[in-house]
Parts: C-alpha cells; sequence; structure tokens
C-alpha cells in the first residue's frame, strides 16, 4: 500500500475517493451515537432555541483530555437519564460513577455476562479501552448534546 501512495504522490495527485477505495485516507467507519432528538423536540427562533426534552441533567466535564478534541473543560452536555440498559447502544458516550468519580467516555462494546449488562467503555483520546466494565447501575447519563 505504501508503494501505491508514493506512486501515487509522484504522479502528481490522487483522488480522495480512490484512497478510499485503497484504504489509505485515514478514515475509519466508527458507531455513532444514538439520534435521540427528534426535530420535533426543537424549536428555533429568532432569539432563543428550546428544546423539549424529558429526563434531563447538565452535565460539566473536567480537564482530563480522555474525550479531545470532542469536548473539553469549557464545554457542557445534555443528558438523558436512560431507564433500561436498552437504551444505550454502542458508540453512545455516557457519563457513569467509578470509586475516582464521574467519567464520561464512548461506549465501544455491550455485553451480558454472569453479572448482566455491562458496557466497554474507552476516551476518544486514549489508545486503551477503560479497565473496569460499566453496569447499569453506574450509569448517570447518555450524552444528547454538547454545547461548545
Amino acid at each position: 500500500m505504501i508503494i501505491i501512495a508514493v506512486a501515487c504522490l509522484v504522479v502528481g495527485f490522487v483522488s480522495y475517493d480512490i484512497l478510499m477505495q485503497i484504504g489509505i485516507a485515514g478514515a475509519v467507519e466508527r458507531q455513532s451515537p444514538a439520534n435521540r432528538i427528534t426535530t420535533d423536540a426543537i424549536k428555533v427562533t429568532d432569539h432563543q432555541v428550546i428544546l423539549n426534552l424529558q429526563d434531563v441533567r447538565w452535565a460539566e466535564f473536567t480537564n482530563t483530555d480522555s474525550m479531545d478534541p470532542l469536548f473539553d473543560q469549557s464545554n457542557h452536555a445534555l443528558e438523558m437519564i436512560p431507564l433500561f440498559p436498552s437504551e444505550i447502544q454502542e458508540g453512545d458516550i455516557i457519563s457513569y460513577i467509578t470509586e475516582n468519580g464521574i467519567i464520561i467516555h464512548r461506549v465501544i462494546k455491550i455485553g451480558i455476562d454472569s453479572e448482566g449488562w455491562f458496557a466497554v467503555t474507552k476516551g476518544d483520546n486514549i489508545l486503551f479501552k477503560d479497565k473496569e466494565k460499566v453496569r447499569f447501575s453506574q450509569v448517570v447519563g447518555v450524552v444528547v448534546a454538547i454545547l461548545y
């Protein structure tokens, strides 16, 4: 593949579509968060935005850099409070309680083991998944909006 890329550079240019086809453009399809806010729940006027959402909480972030560049310390989020594990999917960003405080990371895997439902999480800016499985009882919310 490196030889193909070098050959493309020698020729002069190559389209992004061709690079995608041969797998060297760098973009990888990943699971996105579920779409939880419908357009009927959003009202935009000249002076305000109104979100008609139930069971929502306000979230603030600390400066850990684990989710950079998606969000950082000065940003805020709205989180919906899930009632059932089935409301959480791979790709969602959840906040959950640990013995070190609340963590907000992306769900990369969901499973069931002898203790029941669990999620495996990872910070977007961290190379490795989090060490501990997250149980539904630890989940505080699912991020549905990030405010910059």
